[in-house]
């Protein structure tokens, strides 16, 4: 999926037009060390890894089934001239009053997240929070687990201050999308 990613940068910027500034691939499961890790990429305009980012938080359930990661013990932060940039993964966000990331005084989060209804919910309640709290802007793709029987392929959660009056059917997304969609 990686070299998918940055193939379709790579194709992007030869084209017509200029790709985003940054891309957050996702997260993927990676060995690292005696374990694995829930680990993110962020790439360039034109697919160039320029750093990785790890998960603080394992995924646990109501019947204590948890995710298996050797958990980050730091966060990396992008400084742009837009501002602070931090990319939490999934629970890193959802409970944000346990994590680093509610102390954390930066300008945006980039999500990427896999979960339900409820996943997105707690998404957006942290969002707010934060966002009352710092200013900060929250942006989630989530992928929609377990699969859903209505249409509904995932969630996107957009980064805007107005979180709390977004109402949950806004977020849904129906149709799979690209990066040239959005950027």
């Amino acid at each position: 999926m990686r070299g998918i990613i940055a193939d379709e940068l790579l194709a992007l910027e030869a084209g017509a037009g200029r790709g985003p500034v940054i891309v957050v691939g996702g997260s993927f499961h990676d060995e690292v060390g005696t374990g694995f890790a829930n680990r993110g990429v962020v790439y360039s305009r034109v697919g160039k890894e320029l750093f990785d980012f790890q998960k603080v938080v394992a995924y646990f359930d109501k019947s204590k089934q948890c995710e298996d990661i050797v958990a980050s013990r730091s966060i990396k932060v992008m400084v742009t001239a837009i501002g602070l940039i931090a990319f939490p993964i999934c629970k890193d966000l959802c409970h944000s009053y346990d994590t680093p990331f509610s102390q954390l005084d930066v300008d945006f989060l980039l999500t990427p997240s896999c979960g339900d209804d409820v996943t997105m919910s707690e998404h957006k309640g942290a969002a707010a929070r934060l966002h009352d709290r710092f200013g900060c802007r929250s942006f989630v793709a989530q992928q929609s687990y377990p699969k859903r029987s209505d249409d509904v392929i995932g969630f996107v959660l957009p980064a805007t201050s107005t979180v709390r009056k977004l109402a949950d059917s806004a977020t849904f997304i129906q149709e799979p999308f690209s990066i040239c969609a959005v950027s």
